[in-house]
């Protein structure tokens, strides 16, 4: 019993990972954009550490048939080709014909789906869904679920698609999130929109900080900037007018490049073409 209580009692792989968890522990408080940048180091280090711990306890249980699949650095591939081009980037998952199929050094991707993430070569990346994030080569931080989703971005960062072909057309754009089958569907370089919806913000290329809730919800929006439309098929026609809100079905559905506009109520403001407040 004693000798047992000695080996208990002995420093572990987990007892340094959570004497290091502690150490950084401000980590996992509120940081500003570059905070977090400067800290990303350690919270990689961090995960890999909790990994190492899990990797070098004892089995318990173990399933049978074992798993496959299993790789060294953290890695676990299933499918023709998948991580097939892999050298030092860690902790990725490829399961699909070949998910992350270039991807050598980059590291904590996850692809699932024909082709998903098949020329990725950047870190924290996830998608989901038959060629999801499928020509992403360098950008960072992007998650895609459905068919197609973010399926031309390349370097963008921190953008967020769920649903068939969301943000489809991305290359660039950095910050935005696209929930709905086709939501910011032509969306190249625009950054920093929202859309939540079938076809909301369909047609926006180039527009900034533009926000559309519900279906068809500034559809035609292209390079307007700075509008928020809350409804079916609000700011409709609005295609380069900037600085508008929309509240309600139809709300300035006829707007087409006025600005400065703000209307709340079903069908308010239907024909609105030039700049009014309420």
């Amino acid at each position: 019993m004693e000798s047992r209580a000695r080996s208990i009692g002995k420093p572990c792989g987990i007892t340094i990972c959570l004497a290091e968890v502690a150490e950084n522990s401000l980590i996992f408080a509120p940081l500003t954009r570059g905070e977090l940048m400067k800290n990303r180091n350690i919270i990689f280090r961090i995960i890999l550490c909790v990994l190492v711990c899990f990797a070098v306890l004892p089995k318990a249980r173990a399933v049978s048939p074992a798993p496959d699949g299993c790789y060294p650095n953290f890695t676990t591939a299933e499918g023709c080709d998948a991580l097939n081009s892999l050298t030092t980037g860690a902790g990725n998952t490829g399961l699909g014909w070949r998910s992350l199929f270039l991807d050598s050094t980059g590291s904590f991707n996850t692809g699932v789906g024909g082709g998903a993430l098949a020329l990725n070569n950047g870190d924290s990346n996830t998608a989901v869904g038959a060629a999801a994030l499928l020509l992403n080569t360098s950008g960072t931080e992007n998650t895609a679920i459905g068919t197609d989703a973010l399926v031309f971005n390349d370097m963008g960062v921190q953008n967020n698609a769920f649903g068939a072909f969301a943000l489809f057309n991305n290359t660039g754009g950095n910050g935005n999130t696209a929930n709905g089958v086709q939501a910011l569907y032509s969306n190249t370089t625009g950054d920093a929109n929202t859309a939540s919806g079938f076809f909301a913000l369909l047609n926006n290329t180039v527009g900034i900080d533009n926000t559309a809730e519900g279906v068809d919800a500034l559809v035609n929006n292209t390079e307007g900037n700075g509008n928020t439309g809350i409804g079916f098929e609000v700011l409709d026609a609005n295609d380069t007018g900037s600085d508008n809100t929309a509240i309600g079905t139809i709300a300035i559905s006829q707007n087409a490049s006025g600005s400065d506009n703000t209307d709340i109520g079903l069908t308010h403001g239907h024909h609105n073409t030039t700049p009014t407040t309420i």
